[in-house]
């Protein structure tokens, strides 16, 4: 309401202060207004964090459903999304397949390459299997090696293929790693 530089030039780039300003009657003894009183508050540091705060909420909300080392769905959130999309197409009579699976001789590649090699394949294969999907279908980290797809309104048998171009598309990644020329997955 008026131009009023404010005192927290660390918290805030802004020029002047936010403000909330309360104007209030000062009457006399007859109930006349012959005075009003007005109270400027400085909320710049209150605009600055709330500011802060919307902008975080996105990325909170994000994290809180991705897996962090995959960057696909997290369990909880794919588990979420099977059934209100279960829901959905029962509701509207449409199609819906899951698929469930988990990368064969895993263990393998943990023990050999350790922690590290087992967690760049997770990343690999989870980045070529959302490739191969649509962007409505949902891919999540179900535990460990074990990922899941939700696949909308498409016939049984577009699942069936979708998986077989999933086993042959990450049966033939090779992913480099330091202890060896490519370990094959």
């Amino acid at each position: 309401m008026f131009k009023m530089q404010h005192t927290r030039p660390i918290t805030t780039t802004n020029e002047f202060m936010a403000q909330n300003c309360t104007i209030l009657p000062i009457e006399s003894e007859k109930g006349d207004v012959f005075q009003v009183c007005m109270i400027i508050e400085d909320t710049t540091d209150v605009c600055y964090y709330q500011e802060q705060l919307r902008e975080a909420m996105p990325k909170l909300e994000k994290s809180n459903q991705t897996d962090s080392l995959t960057q696909v769905a997290n369990r909880r959130f794919w588990e979420e999304r099977c059934v209100i999309e279960f829901d959905a197409a029962k509701r509207h009579e449409q199609p819906l397949s899951m698929m469930l699976f988990d990368l064969d001789k895993f263990k393998k590649i943990n023990d050999t390459y350790g922690h590290r090699g087992g967690d760049l394949v997770l990343i690999v294969i989870a980045q070529k299997i959302k490739d191969l999907l649509r962007g409505t279908d949902v891919i999540g980290r179900y535990g460990g090696e074990e990922f899941a797809i939700i696949i909308l309104n498409k016939p049984s048998h577009y699942a069936e293929s979708l998986a077989q171009l999933i086993c042959n598309e990450t049966s033939k990644a090779l992913i480099p790693h330091k202890q060896s020329k490519c370990a094959d997955v």
